[in-house]
């Protein structure tokens, strides 16, 4: 059932039907307080004394008396101010000198295709010992990450 709204106006956020596109995220988009702001937080409310809405306002502008509430909290209970960094997903495929070993790969004969550089590295025992499949995709982002073409 469709409700018409005077100007053909709809409710915001919300497209025909009211179903979300795909990727759509619900809310506000999350961004991370960096440390030094979380520092002058814990500074203005342990000791000045400040409200965490008073302490939010006057860092930050848009900072929600909730999130002021959750850094305070933090540091009260474990006692650190510094954010924690990121984590899960996956781990590493190369490490930081088989990348390097790569490039050497590379610079030795670059007339190699990326199908035979994998054959070499998954033949290689003794710096990719523990590598049994690499993919040609991870090989071209490792090279273009370090800004080599084939």
């Amino acid at each position: 059932m469709r409700v018409r709204v005077r100007g053909g106006q709809r409710e915001r956020g919300v497209g025909r039907g009211g179903e979300r596109r795909r990727g759509q995220r619900r809310g506000p988009v999350r961004r991370r307080v960096s440390d030094d702001i979380r520092a002058t937080l814990v500074e203005h409310v342990i000791n000045h004394g400040l409200s965490m809405r008073e302490a939010g306002q006057r860092v930050h502008p848009n900072l929600s008396r909730y999130t002021v509430a959750s850094i305070i909290r933090t540091f009260r209970l474990e006692n650190r101010m510094v954010a924690q960094p990121p984590r899960g997903g996956r781990q590493r495929l190369f490490t930081q000198q088989q990348e390097l070993a790569i490039i050497e790969m590379v610079r030795e004969n670059n007339a190699n295709r990326l199908r035979d550089l994998q054959q070499c590295i998954i033949a290689d025992g003794n710096v990719f010992n523990s590598i049994n499949r690499v993919s040609i995709s991870t090989l071209s982002r490792i090279l273009h990450k370090h800004n080599f073409r084939m």
